[in-house]
């Protein structure tokens, strides 16, 4: 019966409670990083920050042909220096830069306060006019036909290319590097003002019907999540009561499920951490020799520190779920080792019965030292010395 209640309850926690504690800690992990104010309001401050630097950055070695082998693509980029107009100002003449360092960056901050509960949870109206305007601006239009300028005129092939691009709404590094009809130009840069204006909305509402909560959004979402801890260790419980047959062994059965089963997301989550970034190295763009794979493996390259820190964040706080759920399992068992069972009285040895149907003599008990005997005692047993009177009459 002991046998088939340890099958049982082995069961139960292999199958229903340790699947279960996986999937927890993860979602519990990912929901920390998903709701932490380093998420979603430092970070996004801190590339804001480097942007443009990475702009001209991009730009200076996008000209280089071990970089980009691509040469209509190249040319592009040589264009661009030929126009003399860098990256950074041009972002600041359309009012780009404005937009990422006051209203993009305060609207995040305010985000964080609202997620660290400095500030009461309320309706932030995220408008995205600014942007609409600056990607629109007459600025931005006047660069680009002034680097079509550099080029020269295009041949009937080219300009078949830019015609069906036109109609397509390509994006302006898939034309041919040359000088088309501006007509053709300036509908192509009109396609592109009404995507983008399609495409935006004027403005994003961010925690519309949100209440105020005491210890604030992050906060109290990440405690709630804790509660998702229930579920497997109902199961394990139920488990680790089936198969223990005393208080010591349910703490060794619950400990090792818990240490067990939290040791399989720690590893993944360390894995993830490191490999996922690592695979990135190998994706299948990295061999390709268009245009567009090019500069994205440029792009990659600039930018390979804002990958390694999302990754870093997304999985950091599911290592550290997984960590303190180990470290539990682990007390629970030694804890299990300290509870020793009491040792019980030993049983008073048993004598068969003798053949013959005779009743067994009871044990031979060593035997004590006579007691002193009282003085009654003493005097009960002298015998009794005839009287006087008794004397005469014999």
């Amino acid at each position: 019966m002991n046998a088939l209640r340890k099958v049982f309850g082995l069961l139960i926690i292999l199958f229903i409670g340790l699947p279960i504690l996986f999937g927890v800690i993860w979602a519990v992990g990912l929901t920390r990083a998903a709701v932490s104010p380093e998420f979603l309001s430092d970070l996004p401050q801190e590339i804001i920050a480097e942007v443009p630097i990475l702009v001209d950055e991009i730009f200076e070695e996008a000209r280089d042909s071990d970089v980009i082998t691509n040469e209509n693509t190249r040319a592009w980029f040589e264009a661009a220096e030929r126009v003399g107009t860098s990256p950074r100002e041009l972002m600041k003449r359309i009012g780009l830069l404005d937009w990422f360092e006051n209203e993009l960056a305060q609207m995040l901050a305010n985000v964080g306060e609202i997620l660290r509960g400095e500030k009461r949870a309320r309706t932030l109206i995220f408008d995205l006019r600014p942007l609409k305007n600056a990607l629109t601006h007459e600025e931005l239009d006047r660069y680009l036909l002034e680097l079509l300028a550099t080029f020269p005129a295009c041949d009937e092939d080219d300009y078949e290319r830019w015609q069906d691009a036109m109609r397509r709404g390509d994006d302006w590094l898939e034309l041919p590097a040359c000088q088309p009809d501006m007509e053709v130009a300036k509908q192509i840069l009109e396609y592109n003002h009404r995507q983008i204006l399609r495409d935006i909305p004027d403005e994003v509402e961010i925690f519309k019907n949100v209440r105020t909560l005491p210890f604030g959004i992050s906060r109290t979402v990440e405690w709630m999540s804790y509660g998702l801890f229930l579920f497997p260790a109902m199961f394990i419980f139920l488990g680790a009561i089936l198969a223990a047959t005393s208080s010591g062994s349910f703490f060794r059965w619950f400990g090792l499920s818990v240490l067990l089963g939290s040791l399989v997301p720690l590893g993944t989550a360390l894995l993830a951490r490191f490999a996922v970034p690592f695979a990135f190295n190998f994706a299948p763009y990295s061999y390709s020799d268009s245009w567009s794979m090019e500069f994205q493996d440029l792009i990659l390259d600039k930018t390979v520190w804002v990958r390694d820190i999302i990754f870093d964040r997304l999985f950091t706080p599911v290592v550290e779920v997984a960590g303190v759920v180990c470290v539990i399992g682990l007390l629970m068992f030694v804890f299990s080792l300290i509870m020793r069972p009491q040792p019980r009285p030993a049983a008073s040895p048993q004598i068969p019965p003798t053949s013959g149907g005779a009743s067994p003599s009871p044990p031979v008990t060593p035997e004590s030292p006579p007691e002193p005997k009282s003085q009654e005692q003493g005097q009960a047993q002298k015998p009794e010395e005839p009287s006087p009177d008794k004397k005469n009459e014999e």
